[in-house]
């Protein structure tokens, strides 16, 4: 089983790569709607052309980002993928604990060092 193509067709992640209802308004939105539509016949590399389109027309759109992230992933373009998946977004924080930064985690306690518990 190809995990990549589990990830996008994943029930929690299909809502990622859904069109948007207001992309006649907005051509980066119609780009990312298009490349939604390609991830969902599973063909990865034009999905990753549409949405390398919407993003150099609208930089900051998190759908196109996030959609370019797991395709690239999938493919196993794991640095350009995680670069997009760890991209600044704006809004607030996806989560309440700290972000790992790699360390050894052998013998911490889950909850050790995090503030917001």
């Amino acid at each position: 089983m190809n995990t990549g193509i589990s990830l996008i067709s994943s029930p929690v992640n299909r809502g990622l790569a859904r069109p948007s209802s207001r992309s006649h308004l907005d051509p980066a939105r119609a780009q990312s709607d298009a490349g939604c539509a390609l991830l969902d016949q599973l063909k990865i590399p034009a999905a990753i052309d549409q949405f390398r389109q919407a993003l150099r027309l609208q930089s900051d759109l998190p759908e196109a980002r996030m959609n370019l992230a797991l395709a690239l992933l999938t493919l196993g373009e794991f640095e350009g993928g995680w670069r997009h998946f760890e991209y600044p977004r704006s809004g607030p924080p996806r989560h309440a604990g700290r972000v790992w930064g790699g360390e050894d985690l052998t013998g911490k306690d889950r909850n050790e060092g995090d503030a917001n518990r």
